[in-house]
């Protein structure tokens, strides 16, 4: 199934995606995932040969974020293959080593820990440990290859080894003296990572002999636009950035533009030329829409967001040849064809839909939103008044979530806006019946996610969904006082509340159901 998923969307993406010359990327794709693993070690040593004669990685870099960064079972299996092949390359392990560091990620997800399944993060943990094998097999191999230091950098944020980054980092600037190694290091020793500002201003200080464009001015801008390090600071590192030019603080450029300078004169073509830069493949693509949305608003200009999303778009497609198991860019591309849909409106793009949803899966499915995804599939399919089809995904998103009120605010309201429509036959939407809408999908359920919700906010009054204004807000009370005047649904209303916890609803159930 998980490869007639994968072979189905890329023929969709194949089918809109450019045709070009081959590159030295192009070539070691087409060893890697062919099996020519002889072919593949040739190449990367000659490569690597030229980088460090040349003291210059920057190509081998992108090879390996292009190819090996990514969600690719068959990719991976390849890679594995290969390492068995070839067990003392440092270039396999290294593949092996960026792929489960993209697993890692992936596993992780972006919501904050309190909001993550416990399934998300005990397979964070197994690929990162898998990250620390590989990282220490290459590095054993070859302690200088670059590729395989900035392995090691990435992972020494999330594994507590604060400790080595300035070895690290020492021995990837002697090999390729730019400020790639150095950002690794500094993000690696951020407050936030476990470090601290100090280590890193010292990290900085310590780097200069090796990077020559290094100052004090560029520590201080960086840091002041990635930390909280005061509103002096800042102000130090604005007109320190208005004496410097290099495109590496172009990210400060981005930010200051829309904050504190929206209003020189260049303001918006600035910000709209540093965001169109940014648009490659590979990207950060949730943040990118989320800054072009900003960017779109602040200086009014509709031309540039429909410029940017059709860039954006052709960017994420190109990623994912390489990555089609990537859920966040899946994601990003599902919700644009909701956003130009009606539901329910017979939609042309159904195929593509689907193929998106269950891609997501792949990777995802121990995450909230891509459940919170399928929901809004089953919308566009036309079934967002059916809570027998609707409902298996919005309890796993409530699950997944660890019961963040969010979730089960909008589960709440959704059974609320359909019992309401269910006491008005006349207003059910064509292809539902009252039979659709029958008290065990609606009303019990109701109560049941009532109860759960009413659970969270008493624990935690402050938390987003339990706000008592706003979209929804009056759903809970009315519940509540419907609850109280009806003998309907009796476990939901008096059962224990951990009887009332969800079991997520199994994978096999969603095969089938969208068609």
């Amino acid at each position: 199934m998980q490869r007639l998923i994968t072979s189905l969307l890329a023929s969709i993406l194949l089918a809109t995606s450019p045709v070009a010359a081959q590159t030295p990327v192009d070539l070691a794709r087409q060893a890697v995932d062919t099996g020519d693993f002889a072919t593949l070690e040739t190449m990367l040593d000659e490569q690597t040969k030229r980088a460090r004669e040349a003291r210059d990685f920057v190509d081998l870099r992108g090879l390996y974020e292009t190819l090996f960064a990514t969600a690719n079972s068959r990719r991976l299996a390849q890679e594995e293959a290969w390492l068995e092949q070839f067990p003392g390359s440092p270039y396999a392990a290294t593949a092996l080593g960026w792929s489960h560091m993209r697993l890692s990620q992936l596993a992780r997800g972006e919501a904050t820990v309190h909001h993550t399944s416990r399934e998300a993060m005990e397979a964070h943990r197994e690929e990162r440990a898998k990250v620390l094998e590989m990282a220490d097999r290459a590095l054993s191999a070859d302690p200088n290859f670059v590729p395989a230091l900035d392995l090691a950098l990435v992972l020494a944020r999330y594994s507590s080894g604060q400790f080595a980054v300035p070895t690290l980092v020492e021995r990837t600037l002697k090999a390729s003296p730019d400020m790639r190694a150095l950002t690794l290091g500094l993000t690696a020793l951020s407050p936030r990572w476990g470090g601290s500002i100090e280590e890193q201003f010292a990290l900085c200080d310590t780097a200069k002999a090796q990077l020559p464009q290094l100052d004090d001015d560029i520590c201080l801008i960086y840091l002041a636009f990635y930390e909280d390090l005061g509103k002096d600071a800042r102000k130090r590192a604005l007109e320190a950035l208005d004496r410097h030019d290099e495109p590496f603080l172009d990210f400060a450029r981005r930010y200051a533009y829309r904050i504190e300078w929206r209003g020189r004169p260049e303001a918006a073509e600035t910000s709209m030329r540093l965001f169109m830069k940014r648009v490659q493949p590979g990207a950060a693509f949730d943040r990118l829409h989320s800054d072009m949305r900003v960017i779109a608003r602040i200086f009014a200009d509709p031309f540039f967001q429909i410029e940017a999303e059709e860039a954006l778009v052709a960017a994420m497609r190109e990623t994912l040849i390489d990555s089609p198991e990537d859920y966040g860019i899946l994601r990003e591309l599902l919700i644009g064809i909701f956003d130009d849909a009606t539901p329910g409106a017979a939609p042309d793009r159904a195929e593509e839909a689907r193929a998106l949803w269950r891609a997501m899966l792949i990777r995802g499915s121990t995450h909230a939103d891509v459940w919170a995804a399928g929901g809004r599939l089953q919308g566009y399919l036309g079934n967002w008044a059916k809570p027998a089809v609707t409902g298996p995904y919005a309890i796993n998103n409530v699950y997944y979530s660890n019961y963040d009120s969010n979730s089960l605010r909008a589960y709440l309201v959704n059974l609320f806006e359909l019992h309401e429509m269910a006491a008005r036959p006349e207003s059910l939407p064509p292809g539902t019946t009252p039979d659709d809408l029958r008290d065990e999908v609606v009303l019990c359920p109701m109560f049941r996610v009532q109860r759960l919700f009413e659970t969270v906010c008493t624990a935690s009054p402050r938390d987003g969904g339990c706000k008592t204004t706003g979209w929804g807000s009056s759903a809970s009370g009315e519940v509540r006082r419907l609850m109280a005047r009806t003998e309907a649904c009796a476990w939901e209303r008096t059962a224990p509340i951990e009887d009332l916890l969800f079991q997520p609803v199994p994978l096999s159930q969603f095969h089938g159901d969208d068609e």
